[in-house]
């Protein structure tokens, strides 16, 4: 059943990031209502390095992102693409994550499902969506641990790779 609901939202998130529609000044269109490119935020693709190397599925598969809300944890749905696709390395999906952060900068933490890895920080502002971004998600900025981290264009997905 959880494997199904997953499927279901990937799909989902795919036929959003390909969808036809256009929103731009030379159409004459000053929003996007008539334009749902995607109707929601894309989901965060993250991969986790520790000292260059990919962290296993394993421990892939335990990591969770959460965010402090008047002093209590609210978890993301948080899934392992390289452990259910088996992919080369594990890339981890966040939902919801940036849908938070629309128009604003939201913290975040990553946790590594042990007692001994202290949590990093996850900043992130996104860009809704309008005629200046093509009515399409933009990412404005995110930092992990105060650094921008880069995309790895050589794995599916192209994730942001944070670096423990």
């Amino acid at each position: 059943m959880k494997k199904t609901l997953w499927s279901i939202l990937y799909g989902i998130a795919i036929i959003g990031l390909f969808s036809q529609g256009k929103c731009t000044k030379d159409n004459h269109k000053s929003d996007c209502s008539e334009f749902m490119r995607t109707m929601f935020a894309p989901p965060l693709f993250i991969m986790i390095k520790e000292n260059g190397k990919a962290i296993s599925n394993e421990a892939a598969s335990k990591v969770k992102v959460y965010q402090n809300v008047d002093g209590q944890k609210r978890y993301f749905n948080t899934r392992n693409a390289g452990e259910n696709e088996q992919l080369a390395y594990p890339v981890i999906i966040v939902m919801d994550v940036l849908e938070a952060s629309i128009n604003k900068t939201n913290t975040f933490y990553v946790e590594y499902g042990d007692a001994q890895t202290p949590s990093n920080k996850l900043e992130i502002s996104y860009m809704g969506r309008s005629a200046e971004t093509n009515c399409q998600y933009k990412m404005k900025s995110i930092k992990f641990d105060n650094k921008v981290p880069t995309t790895d264009t050589s794995v599916v997905y192209r994730p942001y790779v944070l670096n423990k």
